[in-house]
């Protein structure tokens, strides 16, 4: 609070050089911080209990009916991801700046459920292992922009509009089959134009599939 109150306070002084420097839109009963420390070299599930009750907590105010597997799921890649950073040096090589974007949609993706079975029912033989290195690719390299997300969703309702067909399932596989490949361009490249192509239509299937959270989510997030 202090720490706020002092940036406020410098703030309204260098905007009142040459602006207004008021707070009148700034409503501070808004504002929430929780602020969670751990030990970079403490590995004790017990230490991380208090984290477990944020993601827990958050979800409940989300709306979402959230089984405790998947909290533990974006509870260990918070661990996994973000401990050796909460712990590096500022002008080290691990320590990155996390952005709001960034980190909702990794738990986005952490919590949307996979795609459906006959999805894979429907996979060439062998590559069901490439496509979970193709889709952790997306996830580390792509997340971050949230223009991927939203271009699948508006792409999606576009199509369902052009369509005459009430089915909407049947409209989902046509969409995914048909035009998978107008989104190339913004997912990672792969070696095996196989890999690529199933990699594509899975990503794009489980955003269809968790719309309805995904809407949550950024709704209770306040996230464009």
């Amino acid at each position: 609070k202090k720490f706020i109150r002092a940036r406020i306070k410098t703030a309204k002084k260098q905007l009142e050089e040459k602006y207004i420097g008021s707070i009148q839109y700034f409503d501070l009963n808004r504002l929430k911080l929780a602020t969670i420390l751990f030990s970079s070299d403490e590995q004790d599930e017990v230490n991380y209990l208090s984290l477990e009750n944020v993601i827990e907590d958050l979800f409940e105010k989300l709306k979402l009916n959230i089984r405790l597997g998947k909290i533990h799921v974006i509870r260990d890649m918070l661990i996994t991801k973000y401990l050796a950073n909460a712990g590096s040096k500022e002008w080290g090589e691990k320590h990155k700046r996390i952005s709001k974007e960034n980190l909702i949609w990794k738990i986005i993706f952490g919590i949307i459920d996979s795609a459906p079975t006959e999805f894979y029912e429907e996979l060439p033989i062998g590559i069901e292992g490439e496509l979970d290195i193709y889709e952790h690719d997306f996830v580390e390299q792509q997340v971050e922009d949230v223009v991927i997300i939203n271009k699948v969703l508006a792409g999606f309702n576009e199509y369902m509009k052009l369509e005459n067909e009430r089915n909407r399932k049947e409209v989902f596989r046509r969409f995914v089959n048909h035009k998978w490949s107008d989104y190339k361009d913004i997912f990672p490249l792969n070696e095996d134009p196989i890999v690529q192509e199933y990699g594509i239509k899975m990503i794009i299937t489980r955003i269809i599939y968790g719309q309805r959270t995904i809407a949550k989510i950024k709704d209770g997030v306040n996230l464009k």
